[in-house]
């Protein structure tokens, strides 16, 4: 597993074909999976959240509000697979 570091990194990892398995690592230990994908024209993320199974399509300025991607990046939480 490799920690995901900032946004851009993630967002050069979302757009490479085929997006990106990822994971939140809760404190429990759980891993919060995700599959990401990012298109950079309209800057949009695609996000399969596996652990209810919904799926959001958000501009990059939505993640922090609706989403816990930047918290878990900031926290040094967020990996890939």
């Amino acid at each position: 597993m490799n920690k995901i570091n900032s946004i851009e990194e993630l967002k050069t990892m979302a757009s490479l074909d085929g997006g990106l398995d990822c994971f939140i690592l809760l404190k429990s230990g759980v891993r919060s999976s995700k599959h990401i994908s990012y298109d950079i024209n309209p800057d949009e993320f695609w996000i399969d959240n596996f652990i209810d199974g919904s799926f959001q399509k958000l501009e990059e300025n939505e993640l922090e509000t609706k989403t816990n991607i930047i918290e878990a990046i900031k926290k040094g939480a967020f990996y890939t697979e």
